[in-house]
């Protein structure tokens, strides 16, 4: 009996079995990637072909997909795509280490259809495969088909895979920015938001302060059967399933490779990279400013008296009181009141406490601070605030700056 048996019965996809998995050896490592509308994919696979070759077989799906509603050219675009990428497989034919799979899924029902369906589909075969071959250690490494990644990812992430025995890893990335092109200015503020907001995060005390970044993280084969697998949501399906991870271990950052997201516009999907650049570009949208430093900080006063809040509520007088009024509008002082009947230790309350105020509830009280008053700022002034910048730094610098510090921290 396979370790994901129970799982894999009780999953239903109108496109059981896309994959031809016949012949293929056994891998630790299995990279999945959905393509939607991508006339360059053939740059994401070569860059996979020309990493460093591991010292074990490494296997990449790609499930090219539309839905109903879609258009007659995304439909002809992904069947050429693939058509590329059938061709590229024959000319991988004598390569021993680096096998390539595809599939076609067409007219995908409406309320499915989106990078949620079709990474849950993808990483649904990935837990079949290593079913098969039973290696519940697995790892299924998650990347986008606009991406591109550094020469040594395969390498690391079969290291990994072998050596290691996390149950998810989030994978450091980098937006490629050229001085010389229009969106450059949009992305360094944009990923430059980004690295703030899980420095900010972090400042409050928060435990899984990670980037949640769809095209750059790895989850072994029983953890994500364990969790139920990856949710079809139409967007943030990513955010979702990684902290839904937490209730089971933390993440591991991996400094030492690179995924490289293409900076482009893009109507994909309703938020991310594409579709902010686009808003940037089209609506003058402002990416150079982002929830204020203060309201992490009122956020703080909560997560500061956790071990308090376990044998009393009277604590939340302490508690800052418009993060206060937040709660109470959403019933959380009765969960927590729940929630310590519910548990024996302060270690159990708080590990609970956090995957109850998690991170979308941090998302959804950061929003209710703004709409009651408190505008945003400027990144930089965030980042200079925290003590990771200088003033004399400009937006480029700063970004310099926050990725360094993110690969030292985890070498």
């Amino acid at each position: 009996m396979g370790f994901a048996d129970k799982y894999l019965q009780k999953i239903v996809h109108s496109d059981n079995q896309v994959f031809d998995f016949n012949g293929l050896p056994e891998t630790p490592l299995v990279v999945i990637i959905p393509a939607y509308d991508e006339p360059e994919i053939d740059l994401c696979i070569r860059s996979l072909m020309a990493c460093d070759r591991p010292d074990n077989p490494v296997l990449v799906l790609v499930l090219f997909n539309s839905g109903e509603m879609s258009s007659e050219s995304v439909r002809q675009e992904n069947r050429r795509g693939m058509k590329r990428l059938d061709a590229l497989s024959q000319e991988l034919s004598n390569v021993s280490w680096f096998y390539l799979r595809t599939a076609l899924v067409e007219d995908v029902r409406k309320k499915k259809a989106g990078v949620g369906f079709a990474r849950k589909t993808l990483m649904d075969h990935a837990v079949g495969f290593f079913n098969g071959v039973d290696r519940s250690d697995g790892l299924i490494a998650s990347l986008d088909a606009d991406c591109t990644v550094s020469p040594n990812y395969l390498m690391e992430l079969s290291k990994v895979a072998l050596a290691d025995r996390n149950l998810f890893y989030i994978h450091y990335f980098e937006h490629p920015i050229d001085s010389n092109k229009a969106l450059h200015r949009g992305i360094v503020d944009y990923e430059l938001h980004l690295r703030y907001y899980a420095e900010a995060l972090k400042s409050t005390g928060f435990p899984y302060a990670f980037h949640t970044v769809g095209s750059a993280f790895s989850v072994r084969a029983e953890a994500y059967v364990k969790q139920g697998g990856m949710n079809d949501r139409k967007a943030g399906e990513d955010f979702y399933f990684l902290h839904k991870l937490t209730h089971i271990g933390t993440p591991r950052l991996l400094s030492g490779l690179t995924v490289y997201p293409c900076v482009r516009l893009s109507d994909r999907v309703p938020f991310g990279t594409g579709p902010m650049l686009r808003k940037w570009n089209d609506q003058g949208e402002d990416l150079s400013v982002s929830y204020p430093l203060v309201s992490f900080r009122k956020i703080t006063t909560l997560f500061d008296r956790v071990d308090h809040l376990f044998v009393s509520n009277d604590v939340m007088l302490e508690v800052d009181p418009d993060v206060a009024q937040f709660m109470n509008s959403h019933g959380d002082i009765d969960k927590l009141s729940q929630l310590r009947q519910n548990c024996s230790t302060s270690g159990a309350f708080r590990k609970r406490f956090f995957h109850l105020f998690d991170a979308f509830w941090v998302l959804k009280c950061l929003n209710f601070l703004i709409e009651h008053g408190f505008c945003k700022d400027t990144t930089l002034s965030g980042l200079i605030s925290l003590g990771l910048v200088e003033e004399k730094d400009s937006t480029l610098e700063a970004l310099q700056i926050l990725r360094k510090r993110e690969i030292l921290e985890n070498k």
